[in-house]
C-alpha cells in the first residue's frame, strides 16, 4: 500500500521521506540474520610416540594449524574420492604409520572417521570442544562423551556425542575426555542435532535425537556403515558422466594439475574433476529434509562467518543450484524449495 507513495516522494526528489516510509513498512520487523555456526570441534590430541614436538597435551588449537605436520611427515598423501564421498590421509611421523578415513553419510545421519596406526600407537585424547554457548561436556553412562550447548540468542539448544570404538588398545573414560591407548585402530562417530524443529519451533529435544542417529547403527561394524555410506553417495553420484579428451595430467595429484593449468598447459580432464566436485558439494549440503546450501555450506567451521555464512540471493544461492538439474540431482533442489 504504501510503494505508490514511495515513488512520488523518490520523483519529487524528498529522498528521505522516502527512505523513512520504506523502513517503516516495507522492511521486516527483525532485521538481525544469525550466522550460520559450526556444531563444534572433534579434538585428536596424539600423545607418545604420534605427538607433536614440545606439543601440549590437551591443548586446543582453534587455528586448525597442521602445516607442521604436513612438513614433518614422510609419505604424506590427502586425498578426497569423489565417486565414495571419503576423505583419507596417509603418512608417516616417528616410525608410525597412520592411514585415516572421514565421511559424512546421509544414510546413517552421522559422521565417522578411522584411524589405522602400526605398531599398536594409536595414543590419542579425543575431546569436543566449542567456542562459545557449551553449556555441558561430560562422558554419559553408556561411555559416549556429550557437549550441549544453548545459542544466547534465539535460545536454540545443540548438541554433539561422540562414540569411541577400538581394535587392539584400550578405552580410558575420564569425565569429559576420552582416552585411547595402545590402539590398531580408533574409530569416532559423531552425531549432531539440534532443538529446531520448524520455523518458531524449537521444541525438539537435540539430545535424544542424536542419540537415536547412533543407536541406529550401534550395531554395525565399520565396514557396514562405510558400505551403506557407499552406496546412498553412489545412488547421486553415478547418475552422470562427462567424458572429456585424456592427457597426462590425469595420472597427477590435483595441485600438480593446478600448477600446469596455470602456466597454460591443456588439461580436459581437470574440468571435469571441477563438475564432479560441484556436485559433490551439493550432494553434500542439500538433501531432502535438511536445509538448502548455504554460502560456506557445511564446511563453515567459524561462530561469525563472512557474510553470516547464510543465503544471499543476488547471486550466491542461484550459484549453488546453477548444477542440480543439467547433473541429474534433482531431487537436491528440495530443500531449497521447500524453504521459499
Amino acid at each position: 500500500e504504501s510503494l505508490p507513495e514511495i515513488r512520488r516522494l523518490l520523483f519529487s526528489r524528498k529522498n528521505g521521506e522516502a527512505y523513512r516510509l520504506a523502513e517503516r513498512d516495507l522492511l521486516a520487523a527483525e532485521r538481525h540474520i544469525d550466522s550460520y555456526q559450526s556444531a563444534g570441534e572433534l579434538v585428536v590430541d596424539f600423545v607418545g610416540r604420534g605427538s607433536r614436538p614440545g606439543h601440549e597435551v590437551g591443548t586446543f588449537n582453534s587455528d586448525h594449524d597442521n602445516g607442521w605436520l604436513h612438513m614433518a611427515a614422510q609419505d604424506y598423501e590427502r586425498e578426497l574420492d569423489l565417486a565414495t564421498g571419503i576423505a583419507g590421509t596417509a603418512f608417516r611421523y616417528r616410525g608410525l604409520t597412520h592411514r585415516r578415513e572421514t565421511f559424512a553419510t546421509a544414510h546413517a545421519g552421522i559422521i565417522a572417521s578411522r584411524f589405522t596406526f602400526s605398531d599398536h600407537g594409536g595414543d590419542v585424547d579425543i575431546n569436543l570442544q566449542r567456542e562459545q554457548d557449551v553449556r555441558e561436556r561430560r562422558v554419559l553412562p553408556d561411555g559416549r562423551l556429550l557437549l550441549s550447548g544453548r545459542l544466547t540468542r534465539g535460545g536454540m539448544r545443540f548438541c554433539l556425542i561422540l562414540e569411541v570404538r577400538c581394535e587392539g588398545g584400550q578405552i580410558i573414560r575420564d569425565e569429559d575426555c576420552i582416552r585411547v591407548r595402545g590402539a590398531d585402530t580408533v574409530e569416532m562417530r559423531v552425531a549432531m542435532a539440534t532443538s529446531w524443529i520448524a520455523p518458531g519451533d524449537l521444541t525438539g529435544d537435540a539430545v535424544a535425537k542424536a542419540k537415536a542417529a547412533l543407536d541406529a547403527v550401534k550395531h554395525q561394524s565399520w565396514s557396514q556403515v562405510r558400505a551403506d555410506h557407499v552406496a546412498e553417495h553412489a545412488r547421486l553420484f553415478d547418475r552422470f558422466r562427462i567424458s572429456l579428451p585424456s592427457s597426462d595430467g590425469d595420472t597427477l595429484p590435483t595441485d600438480a594439475r593446478l600448477d600446469r593449468l596455470k602456466s597454460g598447459v591443456d588439461d580436459p580432464g581437470l574440468a571435469a574433476l571441477f563438475v564432479h566436485y560441484g556436485r559433490y558439494l551439493l550432494m553434500s549440503s542439500s538433501r531432502p529434509g535438511s536445509l538448502p546450501a548455504n554460502l560456506q555450506g557445511k564446511w563453515c567451521h567459524q561462530m561469525l562467518p563472512a557474510w553470516n555464512s547464510d543465503y544471499h540471493t543476488n547471486i550466491h544461492l542461484q550459484m549453488n543450484y546453477w548444477p542440480v538439474d543439467i547433473t541429474n540431482l534433482s531431487e537436491c533442489q528440495q530443500p531449497l524449495t521447500d524453504l521459499i
